[in-house]
């Protein structure tokens, strides 16, 4: 292609597509737009995805952060949920207290989704102990019917507290969705099998192989 009478590579033209993709799914994840448009990249223009997970170490280093005393309440649950559910931050603080079934022993996810025919599906999660001794607390001291709420609101971006937290861990360059990576890579890494992560995460079998399935060991 030209810009301004001048040839431009299709990588510095997927480069671009890349940037505003990004931005535009950022700006749906903290709620600032209702639904990012889908951008496809040209193949085979040298664009590498980000592949940005905790290493072990750091994983150690985060989960003893996330228990320290000044680190909100609300972003520990936000973050257990996002380890122990593996779902996307937008469902997440899109979950209500209707949506957590402790009889049915299920969070219903799907009951969050905006659209359910996009191909971000929202998975149900079956409530497991850890789970319910995690939500059961937070329940009782709820003042919203959102699980994920900050001074009596329905919280539309954990990015400052994160971003505190991650200081307070000495870990830079992870945003909230390498959390869910962090998720897939420690299953793998664990024997867990494909077709399964795949499942856990809503995505096809194709896609986690691709993202996951040759990342560097933790």
């Amino acid at each position: 292609g030209a810009l301004g009478g001048q040839a431009v590579s299709d990588r510095a033209v997927a480069s671009e597509l890349a940037y505003l993709r990004a931005a535009l799914k950022l700006a749906e994840e903290e709620g600032m737009i209702a639904k990012a448009p889908k951008i496809r990249l040209p193949k085979n223009a040298g664009i590498r995805r980000r592949k940005r997970f905790l290493t072990e170490t750091e994983y150690h280093r985060f989960m003893t952060a996330v228990q320290h005393p000044d680190t909100a309440f609300h972003i520990r649950l936000f973050v257990a949920l996002a380890l122990l559910t593996s779902e996307r931050g937008i469902a997440i603080r899109s979950l209500k207290w209707e949506h957590v079934d402790f009889d049915a022993g299920v969070i219903w996810f799907s009951n969050t989704d905006p659209d359910p025919a996009s191909n971000k599906n929202r998975q149900d999660m079956p409530i497991t102990a850890v789970l319910e001794n995690l939500l059961r607390p937070a329940q009782a001291l709820a003042r919203t019917e959102w699980v994920i709420e900050w001074r009596d609101k329905p919280v539309k971006s954990v990015k400052t507290g994160f971003k505190a937290l991650c200081r307070r861990a000495s870990i830079s360059d992870l945003g909230v969705h390498d959390l869910r990576k962090t998720v897939a890579t420690r299953l793998l890494h664990l024997g867990a099998d494909l077709r399964d992560v795949a499942m856990l995460l809503g995505d096809d079998e194709r896609v986690v192989r691709a993202h996951y399935a040759h990342v560097t060991p933790i």
